[in-house]
């Protein structure tokens, strides 16, 4: 759900973790990373409180918002491994492998603390003022606690997040952690087999249905990985990639909503190909979509995309049972749910510019350079 465009650190000499060159921005795919967070919220805005709003003929489109999670997961296997596969190409040193972990923790932990905060509090006011128990209790217990602070609530069977959305930055942790081998691997690899890891991981999603969370991270950010490799090499060899109709993006939307229609089931991995050749083709920079994607207000959306989708647990959940108690009258769905998502992208920009930024450039601050080179200066001034 969380990956960055900006510089990234390189270890250099004596250790020290360096800024490293400018890596290329995808306008377009920060754009795209707002529409798929907003999906994700409009999924989850149906439920209004003791019942589902009705969507008419968008009902399909709604009821499987949850896709967007797919998106943001192929995205970050694409993003990650444009940003980072220079740095693992040929080995991967306990220094360069730190200071991944370290860039990964400082972009998804302030975040993920504050709003885990946020529900605790609410949690414990609710209880205390209207003895209110939430649907799931065990959210709230010691362990499940334990869990969402060290980022591994969606390892285990039956631990849940008290701020629900976070399971999926569990398991992005859990991909963070094998990436760098990932991509090492990868990297070296031939082109069919860069090329065969896409069919196989659609095939581990056809047939793991309901998905673990950790299955589903594996494979969708290994078919993210293996999508920007060919990309990569295919788009400057290939003339057949570089003359690719400027509608792909367009045609790969409109496979994935007719499927929502067509299928009696969610299809996992028709999603996550078409997303990938969605992703593909914004890169390319010449799909008729780009100009929408890359639009000043759609990439600043997709800037505070992650906050979105952080926040809007919280917020949905006052606003659908605290607004109709400020006002005591009925409040229409369509009202309470477009009001919501005002509320949602106005806290996102206030905890994007007020949490998100400041607390991944302190965190960053503190791991200048790499835990081991620190534990090792510290050993020697002793």
């Amino acid at each position: 759900m969380t990956h960055s465009f900006r510089r990234i650190r390189r270890p250099g000499a004596g250790n020290v973790a360096k800024r490293g060159p400018s890596i290329k921005q995808f306008r377009a795919l920060t754009g795209l990373r707002a529409f798929a967070a907003l999906w994700v919220v409009v999924y989850h805005l149906k439920d209004v409180g003791g019942h589902f709003h009705s969507f008419g003929v968008f009902d399909p489109i709604v009821r499987y918002g949850a896709f967007g999670v797919d998106v943001f997961f192929v995205l970050s296997g694409f993003i990650l491994t444009h940003v980072y596969a220079s740095t693992f190409t040929g080995r991967v040193s306990l220094a360069s492998y730190g200071a991944f972990l370290q860039n990964r923790i400082a972009r998804v932990y302030p975040l993920h603390i504050a709003t885990l905060a946020i529900m605790l509090l609410l949690y414990l006011a609710s209880r205390q003022m209207y003895h209110f128990v939430p649907e799931r209790a065990e959210a709230y217990s010691p362990f499940s606690i334990a869990a969402n602070l060290t980022l591994t609530q969606a390892w285990f069977s039956g631990v849940w997040a008290p701020n629900t959305p976070a399971w999926s930055i569990s398991a992005e942790w859990f991909a963070y952690l094998l990436f760098p081998l990932a991509v090492l691997g990868l990297t070296q690899s031939r082109l069919w087999v860069q090329a065969a890891i896409i069919p196989l991981a659609l095939g581990v999603i056809a047939v793991s249905t309901p998905m673990r969370p950790l299955v589903q991270i594996s494979a969708e950010f290994t078919i993210g990985m293996g999508t920007y490799l060919l990309w990569k090499r295919l788009r400057h060899e290939s003339p057949l990639v570089q003359r690719v109709g400027r509608f792909t993006g367009l045609a790969a939307i409109g496979l994935i909503v007719a499927s929502l229609y067509a299928f009696q089931h969610p299809a996992f991995w028709f999603a996550a190909l078409f997303s990938a050749v969605l992703i593909a083709s914004l890169a390319t920079e010449h799909d008729v979509l780009v100009p929408l994607l890359s639009a000043g207000w759609v990439v600043y959306l997709g800037e505070i995309s992650y906050s979105i989708y952080m926040c809007q647990w919280f917020i949905w959940s006052l606003w659908r049972r605290g607004l109709p108690r400020i006002v005591h009258h009925h409040i229409p769905d369509l009202v309470l749910m477009g009001t919501a998502c005002l509320a949602i992208v106005g806290a996102a920009a206030l905890a994007y510019h007020y949490v998100e930024v400041p607390g991944r450039r302190w965190l960053r601050r503190g791991f200048e350079y790499p835990v081991a080179t620190r534990v090792l200066r510290f050993l020697r001034a002793r």
